[in-house]
């Protein structure tokens, strides 16, 4: 098992599914820059002022039998609430590896 875990923005989700073998691109808004997954991302990717990833969510690899954990990021921008329960997930997952 692999789990992503890291500040809110700082990309999990988009390594993620560049990592299960989705195709990514650039697009260009104004002189913002950003990624996104051609077609559906499996882990949805945030780009507003909101965090996207609300619970953990998990991808198995039958390639490299390699489960992938995307977890909500800290400093979670939707208030402190948010931030206890999240944490609180991600504990309860490594307690339960």
């Amino acid at each position: 098992m692999v789990l992503f875990i890291g500040c809110t923005g700082a990309g999990k989700s988009t390594f993620l599914n560049y990592l299960i073998g989705l195709e990514l691109e650039f697009k260009k808004i104004g002189r913002k820059k950003k990624v996104e997954v051609r077609g559906e991302a499996y882990f949805p990717i945030g780009h507003t002022n909101v965090s996207e990833t609300h619970a953990p969510k998990g991808y198995y690899c039958e390639d490299t039998d390699i489960v992938y954990i995307d977890c909500p990021g800290f400093y979670d921008n939707r208030g402190f609430e948010v931030n206890v329960s999240n944490a609180l997930m991600v504990s309860k997952i490594v307690g339960m590896a």
